[in-house]
């Protein structure tokens, strides 16, 4: 099977920000909290927090306000592979040409990932092949080690660079409330692997790196 090269041209996130866990009070002389599907607030006149300490999961505030943690939700990825890549696309041959496995192919060594997603039939003439999606919660990307993995998500690359869930066209879904910051692993099962230089940062609505 030809061996293509992996460019990461660029990876959009569509997060929401959500409270932490435990139940969220705001206990002042004034002040209140609220909540939707994809936004928390919380606030007080005149009495802010003084200090935050956290250890695993737990997170405690000395004072009224308690932080909001950001969660991980929809993910957005767009990825680009050099050998079938035409300078707008990239090529299907593998699809055309009954290569690309039913179920992912990330379960032997070096991956070793035991998920179940598969696709069979392929679900559309776009799709190029298989990658394995990471997801890394880390200071900075020196210190997004496979130890900070927090998920893992075979799924469907299409000729457009869009990766996408085993269905042919929904965006990847993940549940993560980050303690630092996302950078986001892309494996291909011919290519070395590759990581977000930079942390995923906001833009607008969307995050971006």
């Amino acid at each position: 099977m030809k061996k293509f090269s992996i460019i990461l041209i660029g990876v959009l996130l569509s997060i929401v920000v959500t409270a932490q866990s435990i139940s969220p009070e705001v206990i002042a002389s004034s002040g209140d909290y609220y909540e939707n599907a994809n936004a928390s607030l919380s606030w007080t006149l005149g009495e802010i927090a003084t200090e935050t300490y956290s250890a695993g999961g737990t997170i405690l505030t000395q004072g009224f306000q308690q932080p909001i943690g950001v969660t991980v939700k929809g993910v957005d990825i767009l990825v680009f592979l050099e050998g079938p890549y035409s300078g707008s696309e990239m090529g299907t041959g593998l699809n055309s040409g009954n290569q690309i496995p039913a179920a992912q192919p990330y379960n032997t060594a070096p991956w070793n990932y035991s998920g179940g997603e598969t696709a069979s039939p392929i679900p559309n003439i776009d799709v190029v092949d298989w990658v394995l999606i990471e997801m890394r919660d880390a200071e900075n990307a020196a210190s997004a080690t496979p130890g900070t993995m927090f998920a893992q998500q075979a799924a469907l690359l299409l000729k457009d660079g869009s990766v996408v869930a085993t269905d042919g066209s929904s965006i990847l879904q993940f549940n993560h409330t980050l303690e630092h910051k996302l950078f986001i692993t892309v494996w291909h099962r011919n290519h070395i692997g590759i990581i977000t230089a930079n942390a995923v940062s906001r833009s607008g609505s969307d995050h971006v790196c």
